[in-house]
């Protein structure tokens, strides 16, 4: 009789064992890697082998000093610990800080700076508004705008770009780029020099801006009109008004004063192809600056390519008092995604970086606004998009920052659908923008709560 194996068995045989080596050298290799490269592309869940033999017990650890929890793994387990506070995210009309003392303003710092602008201290409140498509062409914020200038005095609508897909659409400011301009952006791949805050920088050797502000109500007022650009070696020459004009630019930001005075136009010409330019300011010299720093079709994951050198010395300018981060929409582009988790990393990531390089700026998170798809030949909204909201009040609740929720605020379930079908409209067609009623609408919800969280603040100022 034989015993032995056949040809056949032993190379299957051989075959299982190779098999089994490269699996598991493959398994390794992603292991390290995914431990010393950080990428948003490979999402690898750690899993241990090992856990129905070994128990250990995490419970989270909450920092007393902070919302926010120490041990963001088990994130959603301090949650669920401690859902009175974390609750608040639901409710509309609120800016929250998830503090327990809802008598508290969850923006301590800027209410403080806007409490001293209302009696009189002659200051400036810089308010930085990121997001895409939802705020291009200055839509929600320059509601919000409009009442903050007119409650505190003076206008002016703070930055504009060079150039913008929405230049022609814009009503709050007039602005035309002339001559030869290139452009490098989030969407490029390897910019030469930094990005700033728009996510735009321009080169020029001929190129002409003009701007004209339409916030105004009162020509009389003095405004001052700036050219915000990167370093230069040399001193820059620039035509400001048909004047020629000699200026230094040592900074990573640099706010060079083209006119201080009640003209609200500007033209300043650029003949340097060298000189990252970043676009105009039009401020006034005391009061509340609200700049609208939209790029469409992202997801703010892209803020991380802004160099934090430059944030930081945006901060040492004490540039920004409030940072308001509105994404969400470019998320739901699958009408059945419910899963989000893979966002949850790069985006905490990014709100980390900013909020390191610009330690003296509160930040708010702003949820998505409501968007509908078509499910079954009706118009209703997404399906993931309560997961996403949660996600969103999440990463401020993490990071230990305010929060608030647009799209209760705005009606909850089927209001885009209610806003486009509604007469007049109120939202466009695709069921995700609001138009510009809409919008005005939006801003002026968001400028209630704010008032709202300014007024608990008072009895501190009183």
């Amino acid at each position: 009789m034989y015993l032995g194996f056949s040809p056949l068995y032993m190379r299957t045989n051989k075959d299982v064992v190779v098999f089994t080596l490269v699996v598991t050298g493959s398994l390794f290799f992603f292991s390290f890697g995914s431990a010393f490269f950080n990428s948003d592309i490979l999402h690898l869940h750690k899993v241990s082998i090992l856990s129905d033999v070994f128990y250990k017990d995490n419970k989270p650890v909450r920092d007393v000093g902070s919302p926010a929890y120490v041990s963001h793994d088990n994130v959603r387990d301090s949650l669920v610990s401690d859902q009175k506070m974390f609750g608040k995210y639901m409710q509309p009309k609120l800016i929250t800080n998830f503090d327990a003392n809802a008598n508290m303003s969850a923006l301590p710092k800027t209410m403080s700076r806007l409490h001293a602008l209302k009696q009189g201290k002659k200051a400036k409140v810089r308010i930085a508004w990121f997001g895409d498509s939802m705020i291009e062409g200055d839509l929600l914020s320059m509601e919000f705008r409009k009442e903050m200038q007119q409650y505190f005095g003076a206008y002016g609508v703070g930055f504009i770009p060079v150039n913008s897909i929405t230049a022609k659409y814009r009503t709050t400011a007039r602005s035309n780029a002339s001559g030869n301009w290139e452009e490098e952006s989030f969407k490029t791949k390897d910019p030469t020099a930094p990005l700033y805050l728009s996510g735009h920088t321009f080169f020029t050797n001929d190129g002409v801006i003009t701007v004209a502000d339409e916030t105004l109500k009162d020509t009389t007022q003095v405004l001052e009109k700036s050219l915000l650009c990167g370093p230069a070696s040399n001193t820059i020459s620039l035509i400001v008004n048909g004047k020629q004009k000699e200026y230094r630019a040592d900074k990573m930001v640099n706010r060079l004063l083209l006119d201080s005075s009640n003209m609200h136009t500007i033209e300043v010409s650029v003949r340097d192809g060298r000189l990252p330019v970043y676009g105009i300011t039009m401020e006034p010299g005391s009061g509340v600056v609200v700049d609208n720093f939209s790029f469409r079709g992202i997801t703010g994951v892209e803020l991380g390519k802004v160099d934090t050198a430059l944030l930081a010395d945006l901060d040492a300018e004490n540039e920004y008092d409030l940072v308001i981060l509105e994404y969400g929409t470019n998320l739901m582009f699958r009408p059945n995604d419910t899963d989000y988790s893979w966002y949850t990393k790069p985006i905490d990531r990014v709100v980390k970086r900013m909020k390191k390089a610009m330690p003296n700026t509160e930040f708010l998170v702003i949820s998505t606004a409501d968007r509908a798809f078509l499910y079954d030949g009706k118009w209703q909204t997404a399906i993931g998009l309560h997961n996403l909201v949660k996600l969103q009040a999440e990463l401020a609740y993490t990071n230990g920052i305010s929060f608030y929720n647009m799209y209760e605020n705005m009606g909850g379930d089927g209001t885009i659908a209610r806003w486009a079908e509604s007469s007049p409209p109120l939202a466009s067609e695709d069921r995700i923008h609001p138009n510009r009623k809409g919008a005005e609408i939006l801003g002026n919800m968001l400028y209630e709560s704010f008032m709202s969280d300014y007024n608990k603040a008072g009895n501190k100022h009183q």
